[in-house]
């Protein structure tokens, strides 16, 4: 099908959009404003999930317990001395012709400081962060996404 002058400048736009929402998403999540991360998904679309090496989390109730349960530390003092940061990388996004939904995918080298019992901890951890995103209410959103560890070692 071959798609009309407008159609293209819609998918250049759209391409541009969830480009923005991930980097959103990794900024983000690098500062624990984890109650913005939840915004950048389709809520109320069927079919959302989040899947993390650690589990599965589906629906809104599901991705409240992954953003705001999981993630999310009770005091400030929690967040001493851990960051994690994944960049962005070598993106891949193929918007579908009927230009409401998309598939995407990113390479994400990255590092992360944890809190553990022996205190904190740095490793190297690099993903891949694979989406697909759909237009919720004319605006696109983060609908299943996967991210996958490619590896994780210490420094």
């Amino acid at each position: 099908m071959e798609l009309s002058l407008e159609q293209r400048i819609e998918r250049v736009e759209a391409n541009s959009e969830i480009q923005n929402i991930m980097g959103k998403y990794s900024h983000w999540l690098t500062a624990h404003k984890y109650s913005q991360c939840l915004g950048l998904f389709a809520l109320n679309t069927p079919g959302v999930k989040v899947e993390m090496m650690w589990g599965a989390y589906e629906g809104k109730e599901g991705l409240k317990r992954c953003y705001l349960g999981f993630h999310e530390k009770t005091s400030r003092e929690e967040y001493r001395g851990v960051m994690a940061m994944h960049n962005l990388t070598t993106p891949v996004i193929e918007v579908a012709d009927d230009l409401q939904t998309a598939k995407a995918v990113w390479v994400c080298p990255g590092h992360e400081t944890l809190r553990t019992p022996e205190g904190l901890k740095a490793h190297w951890a690099w993903m891949k962060y694979g989406s697909d995103f759909i237009k919720e209410e004319g605006k696109w959103k983060i609908w299943p996404y996967a991210c996958v560890w490619y590896f994780s070692n210490s420094f």
